[in-house]
């Protein structure tokens, strides 16, 4: 207990709270106090533990030097000294100074990816994952899943969907706690043949300033599926004409924002004949398939 005082022999002992250790050493005939300091993690909106486990199908704590967990929005008391903090999802580590009699209070960020779910769909509000970057670094340093916070220390850090990582969302330095919402957009080329052009690739590109990026390649035959933060794009279709060797940009101008982006946005594109060929059979196929459906 804290504020208590023990009867020991000399020696040294180890001494251990919650999670921080400390060796000390009594002399004969002298008394000792080891000094405490308190720490705080708080979060910018209530924790909700039990839809956080549904979601994330795990318990929602924080790592104190590796081997001991605490919660958000608690005072903990600590020995005097550095303590290794790791918050849930990430791989980063902070390093918390504690000092006697000065408790300390740290103010988490969050950020959230929201889909258009029932409320009780669990699988549906965890279906998308969410990646967060620090600036400039090609690997992210915390993975959770849409539908549930997560929380963050530090300024320069930007947000990605998963399979998506190209395009990524720059959260502004004073953020509290951030609500993006994303929506599944389709993609439907339609093929056409000419000798003349190609169509060479098709990507998304966010027009939103607090975006940077792009997608994947996006298909130029089959429809395509991809899910994205809300806000404007550009869908830019490079194409080059193979008799004189110049290529061309058209960008078209789209919204992932509302419901109405289930209906398709369809792409004219130029393909090889042979896949042009292989794409006119693939039709007939599907037409075929589905006047046999109707007749039986």
């Amino acid at each position: 207990k804290l504020n208590h005082w023990a009867l020991l022999l000399p020696g040294k002992y180890e001494v251990s709270l919650n999670g921080s250790t400390q060796i000390v050493e009594i002399v004969p005939g002298q008394s000792l106090t080891v000094p405490t300091g308190e720490i705080e993690f708080l979060t910018p909106q209530p924790i909700k533990k039990e839809a956080y486990f549904k979601i994330a199908k795990r318990s929602l704590e924080i790592r104190v030097n590796d081997n001991y967990f605490i919660d958000f929005n608690t005072k903990y008391s600590f020995l005097v000294g550095t303590i290794k903090v790791q918050l849930p999802s990430s791989t980063l580590i902070h390093d918390f100074n504690i000092l006697a009699e000065k408790p300390a209070q740290i103010q988490l960020k969050s950020v959230e990816i929201r889909r258009f779910c029932s409320n009780w769909d669990w699988s549906c509000k965890r279906g998308k994952q969410l990646y967060l970057f620090l600036k400039d670094e090609i690997y992210p340093f915390s993975k959770s899943s849409s539908g549930i916070s997560t929380h963050y220390l530090g300024d320069q850090v930007s947000a990605a969907l998963g399979g998506e990582e190209g395009i990524k969302y720059k959260i502004p330095k004073d953020n509290k706690s951030l609500v993006l919402y994303s929506f599944e957009n389709q993609f439907q080329p339609t093929p056409l043949y000419d000798p003349q052009f190609l169509t060479e690739l098709i990507r998304i590109e966010p027009k939103n300033p607090n975006m940077i990026g792009h997608s994947l390649d996006l298909n130029t035959l089959d429809p395509t599926f991809v899910t994205l933060f809300a806000g404007d794009y550009l869908l830019k279709v490079f194409q080059r004409n193979l008799s004189t060797g110049k290529r061309t940009t058209t960008s078209i101008s789209f919204r992932s924002f509302d419901l109405s982006t289930l209906n398709p946005i369809t792409i004219p594109t130029y393909v090889h004949e042979k896949s042009y060929v292989r794409w006119q059979k693939q039709m007939e196929k599907k037409i075929n398939s589905k006047v046999s459906r109707k007749l039986y």
